[in-house]
């Protein structure tokens, strides 16, 4: 997920070219980022999602989590309070 903070509609969501999608929210927004994520790797049982920001340091956060079982589930919700 990009998240951008240009002078546009704050609700607006748009697709990208490689799946990602582009939210445009301004200074002060709350966001709530709720994602599942299904473990494929039969080696590891890793899961992780990444969230991007645009413009602004640090601009990448990355969450991951061990599970029991090849093909679980987690659900990751984080929210991120923007200045």
């Amino acid at each position: 997920m990009y998240l951008r903070l240009p002078h546009h509609d704050p609700t607006e969501i748009l697709p990208s070219h490689n799946g990602d999608y582009i939210l445009v929210v301004q200074p002060g927004t709350i966001v709530v980022c709720t994602t599942t994520v299904q473990d494929i790797n039969l080696a590891t049982n890793r899961t992780s999602v990444t969230h991007d920001f645009a413009p602004g340091l640090p601009s990448q956060f990355t969450f991951d989590q061990i599970v029991n079982n090849h093909s679980d589930k987690v659900v990751y919700t984080i929210t991120y309070f923007l200045s």
